[in-house]
């Protein structure tokens, strides 16, 4: 409930500042994959993977967007294979391995 409370709320914000939404650009391929891969970049199953790899990827997203209007779904891809094959476990899942210390920090 508490997740459909904030994903609702993220749609009634999103709608209000483009005054309108029309269905074909909203359940477009591209938000959903661009969502699992912030997830998967952050690491699933935590609370704040999703969020440490929502900001960083929408940041790189948004600028490459408006550097690379054209590749910038290229370079996305790409950043979504190299975080399969060399970090499975997430960003924050790496962090953990590599400083021991951020363990009772990053839960």
């Amino acid at each position: 409930m508490v997740s459909a409370l904030i994903a609702g709320m993220a749609g009634a914000i999103h709608a209000w500042r483009t005054m309108y939404i029309e269905a074909v650009s909203e359940f477009e391929l591209h938000k959903s994959v661009v969502g699992l891969a912030m997830c998967m970049f952050g690491e699933a199953g935590t609370v704040m993977g999703p969020i440490l790899g929502a900001t960083i990827l929408y940041t790189i997203e948004d600028y490459l967007w408006a550097q690379l209007p054209f590749a910038h779904m290229i370079i996305i891809g790409l950043i979504i294979i190299v975080v399969v094959l060399f970090i499975p476990q997430g960003l924050l899942g790496w962090l953990r391995e590599k400083v021991p210390k951020l363990k009772e920090i990053l839960i």
